[in-house]
């Protein structure tokens, strides 16, 4: 999985599994938004068995399916602790 960083807070990638999730709380992210609707793809995990994995793993997690410019997730998530990532496709 390839993380775009958008700003020194806010960072993008693809849909993650959970072992990504792991590997996203390793890096010293905290927070995990879930762009995606469940059922999007075939492959892709629910949303309630990510955020049981990032919530495990202390972070912080919100299902908010969304279309439009990932720099705009950000003002809809505002308590968001820093190291904001955000999964989309």
């Amino acid at each position: 999985m390839k993380i775009a960083q958008l700003t020194p807070e806010i960072s993008v990638a693809s849909q993650p599994s959970t072992s990504d999730i792991e590997r996203i709380a390793a890096a010293g992210f905290r927070s995990l938004i879930n762009n995606r609707p469940d059922g999007e793809a075939p492959d892709q995990p629910e949303s309630a068995e990510l955020a049981e994995v990032a919530q495990r793993l202390g972070l912080e997690y919100r299902q908010m399916t969304y279309r439009g410019p990932m720099g705009e997730v950000a003002s809809r998530f505002p308590q968001a602790p820093p190291r904001l990532r955000a999964a989309c496709e």
